[in-house]
């Protein structure tokens, strides 16, 4: 999940990218053979995807709380392996009181305390 590090309570959206990497830690241009990821997002069904490529958690996140996990991947992979897989997550917060900070920052609505992506 993503952790609030602030100290007041916020709405938090995120983002990903996945590539492989070759053994310089460069990104290859595709998957290479005999490796696979099976990426499974929001395997909680607790986010909400927008259409911006932002996943939106829809509830305050209290300071030192976290969001259940917005992604769970599986690598198949050869028993040395030259590549690795690299998955970032970029995450974003925003103070949830007053409520139109996330309204006027993100461009979505906040109802008693539930955000909901338009």
């Amino acid at each position: 999940g993503v952790k609030n590090t602030g100290t007041a309570q916020a709405y938090i959206r995120a983002s990903y990218a996945v590539n492989w990497l070759n053994g310089g830690g460069n990104i290859v241009a595709a998957v290479p053979e005999g490796y696979s990821c099976d990426l499974v997002k929001d395997p909680q069904g607790a986010w909400v995807e927008g259409g911006d490529g932002y996943f939106y958690y829809p509830y305050p996140v209290d300071p030192g709380g976290e969001t259940p996990s917005l992604l769970t991947c599986s690598v198949l992979c050869p028993e040395e392996p030259v590549y690795t897989l690299s998955v970032e997550v970029v995450a974003e917060a925003i103070q949830s009181n007053p409520a139109g900070a996330a309204e006027e920052a993100w461009g979505v609505t906040v109802s008693n305390g539930e955000l909901t992506v338009h």
